[in-house]
């Protein structure tokens, strides 16, 4: 009997311990199921298309871009280049026609742009998806108006335990400040409405990279006003929508020697307020990042982008469309200033919409990796230019010929200086109309300098319509491929002419020279190595060293044995 009641107790015990293992066991599962349930509804919380409408939505576009590759297909069958294809629901055929199956309620949201279906509706809902999956217009910038993830400011700092940052807030009037910024550390927010606003600096109690995210208005961030922390900013993560609301806004990271990786591509209202980008990634040594396509879409108050990406070390190719959006740009000086990374050709259009343009200054200086001849019409719309001072100098590997309608159209240039000097590579012969329609020229001085590839004879009008010449110092100077007699009326019209320093220096295969050569140039007093080591030179020299006005003349005929004259010539004027 005990036997049985044992028994008894231990099939009760299997029951009990499995009823409660049921329970468990359900128990578990409704708390999945409702954990499931909250996930879900975040992620449809934070999603406003649900699941079902994504994948509506995904199925559709899936099926038109099915479609549209069957039309380009039946195209190409033509002869027709599909990406030529642009259709919306205005055109013949329109849209309808061309992805046959679109219902109605895509008409006004879809279009194909130049062979790709993409989405150009604003309901929030469809163009978050559509920047989900990849279908929003490339040539436009992403709409942080909807995107609103966007519009923090949020960059990177490196710091050692106890160092301090300070945000580069620009002490003016004219300038407003009133943003959030969180200094990534977890000791939250704070608020910032002047560049006097103690919270602009913070102390990190431990190493480590932070990520700061300014929120608000913040018109002017600039390390050229103030590089206090300039060294332990290492990275821009998003640009945001903070810099605005100023009487001026601007921005530059200049000399951040330890800012790195990619720059981000803005969204569409960045740099919409922006009147300057002086400085903005000059020095930045580490930055070895590619040009965004659209990192100066929407830029249409900006008026300088001197010193851009100055002694930085961006990489790649410049984008031709860089500058298209920027149309009151009026100084581009040394923009890629010692850009040794930047490869490939100048792109033609790159400076076509910038008819603001005054100033190409160094533009180019020392841009060692660029290739390929210079465009033709690189400067055809930029009618205001004052000044091409040392625009291409040391750009030693350009080639070809210098295009003879390059500066067809720049008829308000008064500097010439340096311009093509160093430009090792150039080939061919100086076109004789190069300057022709630019009469207002002060300088050529050191025009072609060490230009030893060009070759032929120098152009007799050359500098016929440049009559306000007061400098042709070292134009020619080590241009040892040029060769025959100089011309005997090449200064002819420049009677403003005062300096004639090292001219033709080194001009080694120079073979003429004109007694006449500078009898309209009285007002010139400095011919210091005008002739310098012309070892072919013959003829007669003109008979300089009778003027009263010469200052400097030491070297100006030195080593030029064969001028048939050379025994009359002073010593002074040799050695």
């Amino acid at each position: 009997m005990d036997k049985k009641k044992t028994k008894v107790n231990k099939n009760f015990t299997k029951l009990t311990h499995k009823g409660i293992s049921l329970i468990v066991l359900i128990v578990t599962i409704i708390v999945i199921i409702i954990l499931a349930a909250v996930i879900i509804l975040t992620i449809n919380q934070n999603n406003p298309l649900n699941s079902a409408k994504e994948a509506v939505f995904r199925e559709d576009i899936n099926n038109f871009e099915t479609e549209l590759e069957i039309y380009k297909a039946n195209m190409k069958y033509k002869d027709e280049n599909p990406e030529e294809l642009n259709a919306n629901k205005e055109t013949i055929p329109g849209i309808q026609e061309v992805i046959t199956s679109m219902s109605n309620k895509y008409a006004k949201v879809l279009e194909v742009r130049n062979g790709k279906l993409v989405y150009i509706g604003k309901d929030k809902e469809g163009y978050r998806l559509a920047y989900k999956i990849g279908i929003l217009p490339e040539d436009e910038l992403v709409d942080d108006e909807i995107m609103e993830e966007l519009q923090p400011f949020i960059t990177e700092w490196t710091v050692e335990a106890g160092d301090s940052i300070t945000l580069p807030l620009v002490d003016h009037s004219y300038v407003k400040y009133d943003f959030k910024v969180n200094y990534g550390d977890g000791t939250g927010e704070y608020k910032v409405t002047s560049a006097n606003d103690c919270d602009k600096t913070h102390v990190y109690e431990n190493t480590g990279s932070y990520q700061v995210t300014i929120t608000g208005k913040c018109s002017e961030f600039m390390f050229s006003k103030d590089s206090t922390s300039k060294d332990k900013i290492t990275k821009i993560v998003q640009w945001g929508n903070v810099f605005r609301d100023s009487f001026w806004n601007g921005v530059d990271f200049l000399n951040c020697t330890n800012l790195t990786g990619t720059i981000p591509e803005p969204s569409l209202n960045t740099f919409k307020s922006l009147t300057s980008l002086t400085n903005l990634f000059k020095g930045c040594e580490k930055l070895q990042s590619e040009i965004p396509d659209k990192l100066l879409y929407n830029c249409s108050k900006v008026k300088s982008v001197a010193n851009l990406f100055a002694y930085s070390s961006i990489t790649g190719e410049i984008p031709e469309n860089l500058f298209a959006k920027c149309p009151n740009i009026t100084s581009f000086s040394s923009a890629f200033e010692g850009c040794t990374g930047i490869v490939g050709k100048i792109p033609e259009g790159l400076f076509m919409k910038n008819v603001n343009a005054i100033y190409f200054e160094k533009v180019f200086f020392n841009c060692t990796g660029l290739t390929g001849s210079i465009p033709r019409r690189l400067f055809i719309n930029n009618t205001k230019v004052k000044s091409f001072y040392r625009t291409f100098e040391y750009c030693c590997g350009l080639t070809g010929n210098i295009p003879e309608e390059l500066f067809v159209n720049c008829q308000e240039v008064e500097n010439f200086n340096g311009t093509f000097a160093y430009c090792t590579e150039l080939t061919g012969n100086i076109p004789e109309k190069l300057f022709a329609n630019c009469p207002e020229v002060i300088t050529f001085e050191r025009l072609f300098c060490k230009c030893e590839n060009l070759t032929g004879n120098i152009p007799e009008n050359l500098f016929r319509n440049n009559t306000k010449v007061k400098s042709f110092s070292t134009t020619f100077s080590d241009c040892c491929g040029l060769t025959g007699n100089i011309p005997e009326k090449l200064f002819t019209n420049c009677q403003e002419v005062e300096n004639f320093n090292g001219t033709f220096r080194f001009c080694t295969n120079i073979t003429g020279i004109y007694i006449n050569l500078f009898d309209n140039n009285i007002k010139a007093n400095s011919f210091y190595c005008t002739f310098y080591h012309c070892y072919k030179l013959g003829g007669e020299a003109p008979e300089l060293w009778k003027r009263d006005n010469i200052g400097d003349s030491r070297f100006c005929f030195a080593s030029d044995y064969k001028l048939s004259n050379y025994n009359d010539i002073p010593d002074s004027w040799k050695r």
